[in-house]
């Protein structure tokens, strides 16, 4: 849950600087970032889980331990994605 507050925030603020883009290419890179997402999501999660298991932590806590998990995977799969040319 803590990472999918991250992974809100990029959907919303990708579409809120892409909305200028209308048409199928468009739906095209709504439908990549929304699955990028929905993968960086999911392995921060198993992450912050990882990281806190044992532990009763609080959920703002769990959102500021997901930060740099959820901004660091977002830089090696950008990295990732130039590399392969998408």
């Amino acid at each position: 849950m803590a990472s999918a507050v991250w992974g809100g925030v990029q959907v919303v603020l990708s579409l809120v600087v892409g909305i200028s883009v209308i048409g199928i290419n468009a739906l095209n890179q709504a439908g990549y970032l929304i699955g990028r997402s929905l993968a960086t999501v999911l392995i921060v999660s198993l992450f912050v889980w990882l990281t806190t298991r044992r532990r009763t932590v609080s959920i703002w806590i769990l959102i500021l331990i997901a930060l740099p998990f959820y901004f660091g995977l977002g830089v090696i799969m950008a990295a990732g994605a130039a590399a392969g040319g998408r």
